[in-house]
């Protein structure tokens, strides 16, 4: 039987100022499948708590209500992406009925839809889905957006930059999280590697196999705890991570290699390394201009 687990929490910065928490999430069921979204309210913005509100609701809503049994794939995605549609243009009318622009209600919004197998989602900004497939392996579901100058794409910047998927391979856990903690589960120096999320980390959390209800209750505590004390897992941002699993179907266990550390020295070196050569490769006519100068 599938089963939920939460972790939602203001940030230190937002406790600190007094600011509310601007992420919010929804889960739903419909049929034999759980309709979740995530939304992370855009900081700089007046009122974007409100927007991630009204954004996850309205699309996580519209969706259980429209899915059908034994749809297609295609058929699902379709329906996800009415969802944001929907998102979308309420966000932009509670924005206009409080006299204030859209963009003071700028969210991200991500929204999957599971069956036990089959995982199908959208994505709008820098929200994410990280899943374990049924045959081991912990994959990176969705990217996170940004534009040229590493600025986030909310959900108001349209169609045109939502992306919308289905997993290859049946799923056995999928979890969904605001930013804070997504670029925990895949941090940005996995992202150009074969293996993009963080297995050991991420095994903890989506690997369950409880049978009581005791067991859960006391599991979701240890995690609890490992979300609040973990040191890879530290944000001052607001964090919000909504696991779906069922644990009378984990994912199968692989060889000890595949949940060994990532070799992060190496990874900052390799890091490192191809700024280095980036940079010389920029300011190589630099070089050749002053050189030129001394020459005349």
């Amino acid at each position: 039987m599938m089963q939920r687990f939460v972790y939602h929490a203001r940030g230190l910065d937002h406790i600190e100022t007094g600011d509310p928490c601007q992420d919010a999430y929804l889960t739903a069921r419909c049929g034999d499948a759980m309709v979740f979204g995530v939304s992370d309210g855009v900081g700089s913005r007046k009122h974007s708590e409100r927007g991630s509100r009204v954004a996850v609701a309205s699309a996580v809503l519209y969706v259980s209500n429209h899915l059908e049994s034994g749809m297609a794939d295609e058929d699902v995605r379709d329906v996800i992406r009415a969802g944001f549609a929907v998102a979308y243009h309420t966000v932009c009318d509670t924005a206009r009925r409080a006299g204030e622009p859209a963009r003071e209600l700028d969210a991200t919004l991500c929204v999957g839809v599971w069956d036990g197998k089959r995982l199908s989602w959208g994505q709008a900004g820098d929200s994410g889905m990280v899943a374990a497939l049924a045959t081991g392996e912990y994959v990176m579901v969705t990217h996170q957006q940004h534009d040229d100058a590493g600025g986030m794409i909310p959900l108001r910047f349209g169609p045109d930059t939502w992306e919308f998927g289905t997993v290859e391979g049946n799923v056995a856990s999928v979890l969904a999280a605001t930013d804070g903690l997504f670029e925990r589960l895949c941090p940005k120096l996995l992202r150009e590697t074969e293996q993009q999320v963080y297995v050991p980390l991420a095994r903890k959390l989506l690997h369950r196999t409880e049978a009581t209800a005791e067991e859960r209750h006391g599991l979701d505590r240890r995690l609890r705890n490992i979300i609040r004390r973990e040191p890879h897992l530290h944000t001052v941002d607001d964090a919000t991570l909504l696991l779906l699993y069922d644990p009378e179907h984990p994912p199968a266990t692989l060889d000890d290699a595949y949940y060994q550390e990532p070799a992060w020295e190496e990874l900052r070196n390799a890091v490192a390394e191809r700024i280095k050569k980036e940079w010389a490769a920029e300011t190589a006519h630099m070089k050749r201009l002053q050189v030129k100068g001394v020459e005349q």
